[in-house]
């Protein structure tokens, strides 16, 4: 379940039923609307990530899968095929990126909408645009980072990361494989400036993790049953 950064919709996954269930929330009274709840079809959802024009949706598959949050009534064309049920707000397909060889570990959104970041079980980081371009465009054009896990950190000897974050529109958040370690990085470039490791005790895993909307400290939630604080670094 997640909240996008402004606070105008709530999104929770269904994993039984692989369906995304958006709501909005009224920002008077903070309280969700729930007949304009929408209903979000999927194959295998595994992991999502959301902000307030898009929908990142990571899957067992190795497509990466973004939709586009609209306003407005559900096209016909829309309800025919399934993908959503006829809402006062709705989500059309967007994009479809590929570049990952294998499934996807996990997904983030920049919080100016403009890139969406990957990790995968190919032990890589991506990161993609999130702009549609014209049909002249390849697959490839999209891909903007394209990073080998154990070269953005050789000193952890991990292979793949294991979630990853937009803290703000300039720092990115991984968490290592062993799910230990947080690994902070440039938005831009996807390269390494803060590694802390040992972030629980006794060798317990951190298993939820959240931004504070200013973007400025990292909260994670671990085996070891502690809520801790981490300053972003610039």
């Amino acid at each position: 379940m997640e909240f996008t950064q402004n606070g105008k919709y709530l999104a929770s996954l269904c994993s039984t039923e692989d369906v995304i269930y958006v709501y909005s929330i009224d920002p008077k009274t903070r309280q969700s609307k729930l007949n304009t709840a929408l209903r979000i079809n999927l194959l295998q959802v595994y992991r999502f990530a959301m902000s307030e024009k898009h929908i990142a949706v990571a899957s067992f598959s190795s497509v990466l899968k973004t939709l586009l949050i609209t306003d407005g009534a559900t096209s016909q064309d829309q309800i025919k095929k399934k993908d959503v049920q006829p809402l006062s707000f709705t989500a059309k397909k967007h994009l479809e990126l590929k570049g990952h060889s294998k499934g996807l570990n996990w997904v983030s959104l920049n919080p100016d909408e403009e890139k969406v970041t990957s990790v995968g079980l190919d032990g890589t980081l991506k990161i993609f645009s999130c702009q549609l371009k014209s049909s002249e465009f390849k697959d490839s054009d999209y891909l903007l980072i394209d990073k080998k896990v154990d070269r953005i950190v050789p000193d952890l000897n991990v292979s793949q990361f294991k979630r990853i974050l937009y803290c703000n529109k300039n720092t990115i958040v991984a968490l290592s494989e062993d799910e230990r370690t947080l690994i902070f990085m440039e938005g831009k470039t996807a390269k390494a400036v803060c590694v802390i490791k040992n972030t629980t005790q006794s060798g317990t895993r951190i298993t939820s993790w959240a931004a504070s909307s200013d973007g400025k400290h990292l909260f994670t939630g671990g085996e070891d049953n502690v809520v801790r604080m981490w300053a972003v670094p610039n």
